[in-house]
């Protein structure tokens, strides 16, 4: 079995991990669109032609909330550094806000890439809007000190926010083994890391809760004396 102090170090690790590649390529556009020339990134016409602070206000941030987000679902961090989870929740928070906000009007107002078809915008519009929610209501039951109910809601949020990590796992092996997915087979794939990522997240947040649920009752019934 893995004992607490691993699993609090493995979860940072493996949400990094899953964001990485996402991470990196933000990067290398930031850096394109400082003006090097980096050939191998697609869509750079398209990019740098509608380059505007919103777009890079999205990478910013998404980086960020994927990155430091990560620590916060660490056990160990938690526990040890509790006015760090804290503080950094709410930098975290806000950068999960702007992740979806920016995401929201990139969807609205940004040239859309060729590959892109009505399935994926409908989904995108959806996606982002209820990113926002989760983490909003997330916030809300911080304040009421409901613990368990606000990091459901942020484990929701940060599942959406990291779906472009489970996109790669998703479109790269296809690509490769396959062929160049078609437009609604990419909106498919893409639409599925979203989906996927919830999905988990959900099965989390349930045996989270049943196992709560089983420890309280095995503790009523030691104070009840059966």
């Amino acid at each position: 079995m893995v004992s607490t102090s691993k699993f609090s170090a493995i979860v940072p690790a493996l949400l990094i991990s899953l964001a990485a590649v996402p991470v990196l390529g933000g990067i290398l556009r930031l850096v394109q669109m400082s003006g090097a020339s980096i050939d191998f990134l697609p869509d750079s016409d398209r990019i740098l032609a509608g380059a505007s602070t919103i777009f890079v206000l999205h990478i910013v941030s998404a980086g960020y909330y994927c990155i430091v987000g990560a620590f916060q679902f660490s056990i160990g961090v938690r526990g040890r550094w509790p006015t760090w989870h804290r503080r950094m929740g709410i930098v975290v928070a806000t950068a999960g806000l702007l992740v979806s906000m920016t995401g929201l009007w990139l969807t609205l107002f940004f040239p859309p890439a060729s590959v892109d078809n009505a399935l994926l915008y409908l989904v995108r519009l959806i996606v982002a809007p209820t990113m926002a929610v989760f983490i909003v209501f997330g916030i809300f039951d911080a304040k009421r000190r409901n613990f368990e109910r606000h990091r459901a809601w942020m484990m929701r949020g940060y599942a959406l926010g990291a779906g472009a990590g489970t996109q790669v796992l998703l479109l790269g092996p296809w690509t490769f083994l396959l062929a160049e997915p078609d437009n609604a087979t990419r909106a498919i794939l893409m639409g599925g890391g979203w989906a996927i990522n919830l999905f988990i997240a959900e099965w989390f947040i349930y045996k989270r809760r049943s196992h709560r649920l089983r420890t309280s009752r095995v503790e009523l019934a030691l104070r009840s004396g059966i």
